[in-house]
Formats: structure tokens, sequence, C-alpha cells
């Protein structure tokens, strides 16, 4: 009997094993950032950043998107509160400037932003939280805006973990290219102190009529943020974001 339960928990390891290790087909990574083992999530080492959506294995034939949130949660009001702005570029040719084939967003917080749960219902649904949206995992419902965008066929790169990577400046180049990515540079010094912006990643797939829910989506333990840093050198609002997130990390789904 002891050796049928061995041979029972040796097949089940081996079928675990690799499941365990693989890179998920979508991520999210920021250069320079540090990864939070315990909030599974990687944060910006300053304002101004360059995040980065990974693609290993997914078409890229159809649109994606990400989704920028206000953390701590905002709740709805009205008038909404003014809580400053950010900008995002994405930056199509991966040069690490602005350049005039570049879409560049301002984007008013909250004012400027959408409440509820990504993603975004274009055609008219109704933004409240249904099945097939993103699980709310202790960052929603909040304010967010929502970006869709294109994996280029020729920006490709060496595949990685970002839980296991050394979030370089640029995705680690090497042989064989398995992985596409998508960088956005990201300016969070307009936002008001205390407040960051949570990023999510995924496709959309249009469900009965006008409802669109999420298709494919990056892990939740493979997201990113960053926290508007104040003069001290950012380490008050980095413990203050490390904080308030803390509060709601029990709650928050993993997988």
């Amino acid at each position: 009997m002891k050796v049928i339960q061995w041979v029972a928990v040796s097949l089940v390891a081996c079928v675990v094993v690799p499941v365990a290790n693989a890179v998920p087909k979508l991520q999210l990574d920021i250069a320079g950032g540090v990864y939070d083992p315990q909030d599974e999530t990687t944060f910006a080492p300053a304002n101004a950043f360059t995040l980065y959506a990974l693609n290993a294995g997914l078409p890229i034939s159809g649109n994606f998107y990400l989704s920028a949130a206000v953390t701590p949660m905002v709740a709805p009001a009205n008038p909404p509160p003014n809580l400053g702005y950010f900008t995002l570029v994405v930056d199509r040719n991966a040069d690490g400037v602005v350049d005039a084939g570049d879409a560049v967003h301002t984007v008013q917080v909250v004012g400027g932003m959408t409440y509820g749960v990504p993603p975004l219902e274009s055609l008219g649904g109704n933004q409240g939280f249904d099945a097939g949206d993103l699980s709310k995992h202790g960052i929603f419902e909040t304010y967010f805006a929502e970006f869709s965008f294109k994996f280029n066929a020729n920006l490709k790169t060496q595949g990685y973990d970002v839980q296991k990577g050394t979030h370089p400046a640029l995705p680690t180049a090497g042989t064989p290219a398995t992985m596409y990515y998508q960088p956005f540079l990201v300016d969070l010094s307009g936002l008001a102190p205390g407040y960051g912006i949570h990023f999510d990643l995924y496709s959309e797939v249009i469900k009965s009529g006008t409802d669109i829910d999420a298709d494919k989506f990056a892990p939740f333990s493979h997201d990113a943020a960053g926290w508007r840093r104040i003069p001290d050198g950012g380490a008050t609002a980095v413990l203050l974001g490390l904080g308030v997130l803390g509060i709601g990390i029990l709650a928050r789904n993993r997988i």
C-alpha cells in the first residue's frame, strides 16, 4: 500500500513541478523594480520609470490592454477628488524617449478615469463588476484608466519570470528570443503624495452583446505598481504605500 501511495505522489509531483516552473504567458515588469514576494508585485524605484508588458506565448495579432488603477481605493464622489495626474507613453519603438509615433497619455486622477473594475465597458455595458471581469484582487473597485496597444513583432527578448528576474533596464537579451515586450514610459510625479498607480495586463473578449470581459490576463502575482515619492527621497512614500497595501493582503485573490 505504501509503495502504491509513493508512486501516486511521485506521479503527481512529475505533473505539478513543470507547471510551477513555467513562465506565465503575460506578465508586467519594471526596469530596476523591486519584487515584493509578500504582495507579489513589482514596485517602481522612482516617480519616473519604464514599465514592460511581456508576452511569452500568446498571438500578437489582436489588441492587449493595460489598466492603471488608483491605489489605495478611492470611492466614487460627486464632484470626484482631484488627486493630480500621471503620464503614460506607449514607447512603440522601445528607444526610451518620446517620439512622434508614440502614444502619449496624460491622465487626470480621478477626473479622467472610470470607477469600477476592468475591462472598460467601451460598448456601453454596465461598468459594475461581473464574473467575466478581472478579479478585484485587493485593488478594485477604484478609479482606473485603460490603454490599448499591440505587441511589435520586432520587439522580442529571452523569456524570464519576473518573480525570479533581475528587472533589467531592458528585458534580458538572449537566444532564443521567445518573449515579446512593449515598454511604457510612466511618470507619477504629478500624482498626489500618498497615492499610487497599480497596473494590470489583459486581453479582452466581447460577451453577450455589449459586455466586455477579460480573456487572458497576467497572474496577479505578476503585476506592477508605482507610488508617488515625496522629497525625502521616496522612502516615506514607499513605506506608506506598502503599509496600505499590507492591509489588503489577506483579502487579495492569489493565483
